[in-house]
């Protein structure tokens, strides 16, 4: 059963898969501030130094950073958000990979 829950949710900010998109995310700004983060997108701001991260997520979408500050975010908010829903979504397949070899281990039995 897949985990219903968001990668990443708090107060402010929600980071989780796009629906029915693959591989895709979305960062929503609440209340309503949608921006789509293409694929590979939380892994790239994940391990992206923060003095450069600023202009990687300009590259996606000046309006975000603006956004964000508008509702009392900054920059590094952002960061954790999208670090937080790439060490869920790495703990999520780990999940899997362990169920997968469990189950393949004990069909060899």
């Amino acid at each position: 059963m897949a985990d219903e829950r968001p990668l990443y949710e708090d107060s402010q900010l929600l980071v989780d898969y796009l629906p029915n998109g693959i591989k895709e995310h979305f960062l929503l700004i609440k209340p309503d501030g949608n921006y789509l983060l293409p694929r590979g997108c939380l892994e790239k701001f994940a391990t992206t130094s923060r003095d450069e991260l600023e202009l990687e997520i300009e590259n996606i979408s000046r309006n975000m950073i603006y956004e964000a500050r508008e509702r009392g975010l900054g920059v590094a908010d952002l960061c954790l958000a999208i670090a937080q829903a790439y060490i869920e979504e790495e703990r999520r397949k780990e999940i899997n990979i362990s169920k997968m070899k469990y189950r393949q281990s004990m069909a060899i039995e």
